[in-house]
């Protein structure tokens, strides 16, 4: 009787693993991309890296989170998280400037308004 949730431990425990494998897998592609990126005439940012490092870990835990909703198999799912982990510090930057491009262009209008008014 002690050990009838014994199966129910041992599939956390391989879940539990599956997710820092994952996680890991993210990690290491957005360390790749954040190395890749690194030029030459830049100076190297270790703030730079690690916020790479953490985009990445967490792009690759929420698709990771998808992938387990959607069913899919455990290959399909690495190649999504690793490829979610490596696009993902860029993507977030590419969105960064494209929304401040987005939100100064409606207070340019806005101070247009203005100025009109008065």
């Amino acid at each position: 009787m002690p050990n009838e949730h014994l199966g129910l431990w041992t599939t956390l425990s391989t879940a539990w693993k599956d997710v820092v494998l994952a996680i890991g897998l993210s990690v290491f592609c957005g360390l790749s991309a954040s190395l890749q990126k690194r030029r030459k005439d830049r100076i190297f940012s270790l703030v730079e890296l690690t916020a790479d490092v953490l985009m990445s870990g967490v792009a690759g835990f929420l698709f990771l989170m998808l992938c387990i909703d959607r069913d899919l198999s455990p290959w399909v799912t690495g190649a999504i998280v690793g490829i979610a982990g490596h696009a993902a510090p860029r993507l977030l930057f590419l969105l960064d400037q494209r929304l401040a491009k987005i939100i100064s262009s409606k207070l340019d209008h806005s101070d247009d308004d203005h100025d009109q008014a008065q």
